[in-house]
């Protein structure tokens, strides 16, 4: 009789952990399609069925960045090199010369005006002579013999 009662008391449980994911889910599908709808007006269009109708027209009213790479040709390499040269901050050498601090660090480094990270070898002291020691036996005194006594 208790297993069943445990059972019974399993299945409820169950059958609220089906309603409760059931309700999520209904959650998430209104926030997905509320986002979509958001996402076609700021598109500029009146519901999802007349920007379906205009997809080409949609895609390329995204507008599509592309990243250039900064050219630094040798005139700008030396005024970095100068700049730095004098003191100034790897940031402010960026900003005036409107490229990456990450760039200025990389010409920085090229032109051997960094520190390396790894420690110098110091030469080592020279070392001494490994003298050996030779044991010397100790003094066998041959026995003395004291006169008797007369």
């Amino acid at each position: 009789m208790t297993y069943d009662k445990e059972i019974q008391k399993l299945e409820k449980k169950l059958g609220l952990l089906k309603v409760k994911a059931e309700k999520s889910a209904a959650k998430r599908k209104k926030t997905a399609i509320q986002k979509v709808t958001s996402l076609v007006k700021k598109l500029g269009y009146a519901s999802l069925h007349h920007l379906l109708e205009n997809v080409d027209h949609a895609i390329a009213a995204v507008p599509v960045r592309i990243r250039k790479r900064a050219k630094i040709d040798d005139a700008t390499r030396k005024s970095v090199i100068a700049l730095l040269k004098t003191g100034a901050t790897v940031a402010v050498v960026a900003k005036k010369h409107k490229i990456s601090a990450p760039s200025v660090n990389l010409i920085k480094k090229k032109a051997g005006l960094t520190k390396s990270r790894k420690p110098v070898k110091k030469a080592a002291p020279a070392k001494k002579k490994a003298v050996k020691k030779v044991k010397v036996p100790h003094k066998v005194e041959a026995p003395v013999e004291v006169p008797a006594a007369v």
